[in-house]
């Protein structure tokens, strides 16, 4: 997201408009820069927006800060998908860092400065890490056999300085026509225009590729479900008394075997299904509001400021922020918490010990796509 264009006359005008929820808000146009964040300047806020504003930034930090040292300390959680794992919580972590207090100063004083850069920075950041974990996690799954010649090093690093170099000239690019003050406020209002329908193009196609990588997984996951209820299904035998039944190792559909097929391996895969569901609607839910917020500037007619506010009131504008900065809150979560390997690596790092001994070792999935450990954490360890 650029610098939002402003809706004002053709002058050195600074129009504010307040409205009271949690705080009060400010819409500051300027037409000298010919920019505004978002729908609105930064709110003047009360005191319920500050502390949760507050909470939810030091949860982002505790968060994405333990995501980082867990997958530093522990050697087994250095694989080529947690590269993509730890830019993403560092992008995260610039949320909490750098945009939340930028933008409460500004709020604070009722100004505008480098907010909506920072925005755009930290956007295209952030979806550019979940394009390279969705991709790295589709080359693991469909091509496990070759997943290490796709992915290799070099190839990975390379994957993540074009992630963060395109945010920076993404960024770069618009400031020196936002920035010039003998150019023509129409003319500056057209670049910028211009710029944002390129970024929300840019966007919508990664959003596109992000949701046709996961709906694959998600199919894969759901056809060994399938696989694996069918195989179970079928008579066991015993090899001698006294042992337990078991079952011969079996060629499936995908092209694999599947050995010591139980409803342990099935609960594995209905887990992975419900995590790549899980990353889509997350998405989902935390971008569609900015990039909603964003059209509607673009679209509607500077004169036509009423139906600015019909269609982006005070509660959608809280929604857009919220949205925002909680989607940095919920990553580490879903790409940390939720993963056994992550949480033993935090018991090691609080050299956290059970009572009874050392950490059993929960029964291996027995549906293997591959004995490797880069392509097994892609799917099947979660």
């Amino acid at each position: 997201m650029q610098a939002i264009p402003c809706h004002a006359t053709m002058q050195n005008l600074t129009k504010n408009i307040t409205s009271r929820a949690n705080g009060t808000f400010v819409m500051h146009y300027n037409a000298v820069n010919g920019s505004c964040n978002q729908m609105t300047g930064p709110p003047t806020p009360g005191v319920d927006f500050l502390v949760s504003t507050s909470i939810i930034a030091l949860l982002i930090l505790v968060g994405n800060i333990m995501v980082i040292l867990v997958f530093k300390a522990d050697r087994r959680l250095r694989r080529m998908t947690n590269k993509f794992v730890i830019s993403l919580a560092v992008s995260d972590t610039l949320v909490a860092a750098v945009y939340i207090p930028v933008y409460l100063n500004d709020a604070l004083k009722g100004q505008q400065t480098i907010v909506q850069y920072i925005v755009c920075f930290i956007w295209f950041a952030s979806i550019l890490n979940h394009c390279g974990l969705a991709y790295d996690r589709y080359q693991g799954v469909t091509k496990p056999l070759h997943y290490e010649q796709i992915m290799t090093p070099r190839k990975v690093k390379t994957l993540l300085v074009m992630i963060w170099v395109i945010p920076m000239i993404n960024t770069a690019i618009p400031m020196p026509f936002v920035l010039n003050p003998t150019l023509h406020p129409m003319r500056k209002k057209m670049i910028v225009e211009y710029f944002i329908l390129a970024d929300l193009a840019f966007i919508f196609i990664c959003t596109i590729l992000i949701f046709s990588s996961y709906m694959v997984l998600f199919k894969i996951a759901r056809r060994h479900v399938l696989e694996i209820t069918r195989i179970s299904a079928r008579p066991s035998r015993r090899d001698s008394p006294g042992e337990t039944e078991s079952l011969q190792p079996i060629e499936t559909r995908s092209g694999f075997k599947a050995h010591r097929i139980s409803f342990d391996s099935l609960k594995v895969e209905l887990k992975a299904a419900r995590l790549f569901a899980l990353i889509v609607l997350t998405h989902f839910i935390c971008w569609c509001p900015m990039v909603y917020d964003n059209l509607c500037f673009i679209f509607i007619p500077p004169n036509r400021m009423d139906l600015i506010e019909m269609l982006i009131p005070v509660e959608v504008r809280f929604i857009v922020y919220y949205a925002f900065i909680l989607n940095s809150c919920i990553n580490p979560i879903i790409y940390g918490l939720l993963r056994k390997e992550f949480r033993e690596g935090l018991r090691k790092l609080f050299n956290y010990r059970r009572v009874n001994g050392p950490l059993k070792k929960k029964e291996k999935v027995s549906l293997k796509i591959l004995q490797n450990p880069e392509t097994e954490d892609a799917f099947t360890e979660i």
